[in-house]
């Protein structure tokens, strides 16, 4: 590990504490009356409070310098902050559970930032190459493994101490209950959505690994919030970076059209639309592309230009529905696939968070893992279908609601999709052959034979 060097008067000062020692003051044991409130009075409660929130603007202050001069991963490691950030995190547990009106919010924002956002942070662009060596992944690892462990504690506290139900939505629907129930059922929504960010950081070094565990976190805090649109951003960008772009594109625009969206969503989505048209351009020059990965190039390309009522060609509608109807054709020709019901948690950490929220996730592990497996297969199924269809229905109701002249353009987008299932289900459309495909008409292959 590397040392510490002592590099300012300001860090200088700073020291580590055996467990019986004190901090400005305040010593690191537990004390049930500063947890409960005591018997003393309001202003001992309130100098006890004010004393906890110094001592953490002290500690953080210190871990910011030396994250800021930290230049290697094994920087952030060291024994000392090691130390710092466990103090850190004892002070802000104490202090949401301590006085949650006056510091809570504030208690849980340094606690997420300073504890786990930033050092996964500056640890991904001192590595930015993503070359990761055996001693720095192992301390990553080590470093969201306990967060977790710890969110998840506080979870727990959270259910004890506040006897919240985790599967009861009532009284958080309803908007009833005091102050303090409100603030704690903020706070459970925040540490749903850190488990979840966790847990994709964890994909970020093992990208193999099941996507099982951070959807399902996402999925919990937007059933805990419906009316909030961070989980959907949160969702998008984990299926963005499994190359799942239909449910990419359908949460950033579930997220946009929420109640309380998220902002970062409009920067995120632009990102998205970005780099798809770079595919489009890379794979304008290949002589063999899978229907479905046009299909999906061309569902990007059409919501986020139709979304903000952009200029559209001409041809672009046409092009999308012959690839829609290829798609369709093939999915319907083929003997439906066995349902799902083997998904990838042999570490059982999706059973684990189950036992502790209380919340049955388990029939959404089957679509997560199919999501990501008809990308790898480039075929089209009925959950991609709908959520393309819902994204084009909600396109739909936009562009009427501001009076688009692209109103009709969505509407002819979605009715493929709308129409030939039901009637090929019928029998009164007979499938067409797969081979279709070489007889769709891309404008792009006919620029480039010309």
């Amino acid at each position: 590990m590397t040392k510490m060097d002592s590099t300012s008067n300001e860090v200088q000062k700073f020291k580590i504490l055996r467990p019986n020692e004190k901090l400005n003051g305040l010593s690191l044991e537990s004390n049930p009356a500063l947890l409960t409130g005591g018997s003393g009075s309001n202003s001992e409660d309130f100098d006890n409070s004010s004393r906890i929130f110094k001592s953490i603007n002290d500690v953080q202050r210190f871990l910011e310098v030396k994250r800021s001069k930290a230049s290697t991963v094994l920087d952030l490691f060291t024994t000392s902050l090691e130390a710092q950030r466990m103090r850190l995190k004892s002070y802000c547990e104490r202090l949401m559970f301590k006085d949650p009106l006056a510091y809570g919010r504030e208690a849980k924002d340094i606690l997420w930032k300073k504890c786990y956002y930033d050092v996964i942070n500056t640890a991904k662009l001192l590595r930015s190459d993503s070359q990761w060596q055996p001693d720095e992944l192992s301390c990553v690892q080590i470093h969201l493994q306990s967060g977790i462990g710890h969110y998840h504690h506080i979870l727990k506290r959270f259910q004890q101490e506040f006897n919240i139900s985790f599967t009861d939505r009532r009284s958080k629907d309803k908007g009833t209950g005091s102050e303090l129930d409100h603030w704690a059922s903020s706070s459970v929504y925040c540490c749903l959505i850190h488990l979840g960010d966790l847990s994709r950081y964890k994909l970020d070094l093992y990208p193999s690994h099941s996507m099982s565990l951070p959807a399902c976190y996402y999925y919990q805090a937007l059933y805990w919030r419906p009316a909030s649109g961070l989980p959907h951003n949160q969702l998008a960008t984990l299926y963005n970076a499994q190359a799942v772009y239909i449910d990419a594109t359908y949460h950033y625009f579930r997220c946009l059209n929420s109640p309380k969206p998220f902002e970062g969503a409009v920067c995120n989505l632009r990102i998205l639309a970005d780099k798809n048209r770079q595919r489009m351009r890379q794979n304008s020059t290949a002589d063999s592309i899978p229907v479905y990965k046009l299909l999906v190039e061309h569902f990007v390309h059409l919501s986020y230009t139709l979304y903000y009522d952009l200029p559209l060609k001409p041809e672009s509608k046409e092009v999308f529905v012959s690839y829609l109807e290829s798609c369709l054709s093939d999915m319907l020709a083929v003997t439906h696939h066995a349902p799902c019901t083997q998904w990838m948690d042999q570490s059982g950490e999706c059973s684990t968070l189950m036992s502790y929220t209380h919340i049955d996730c388990t029939h959404l592990l089957p679509w997560i893992q199919r999501a990501v497996r008809r990308a790898q297969d480039q075929c089209l199924d009925s959950r991609s279908l709908m959520k393309l269809m819902a994204t084009l229905f909600l396109l739909s109701y936009r562009s009427k609601k501001h009076n688009s002249k692209k109103h009709g353009v969505c509407l002819a987008a979605h009715l493929p999709a709308n129409e030939s299932p039901v009637d090929r289900h019928r029998g009164q459309v007979a499938p067409v052959d797969s081979r279709r495909r070489d007889r769709i008409r891309d404008p792009r292959m006919e620029e480039r034979s010309g």
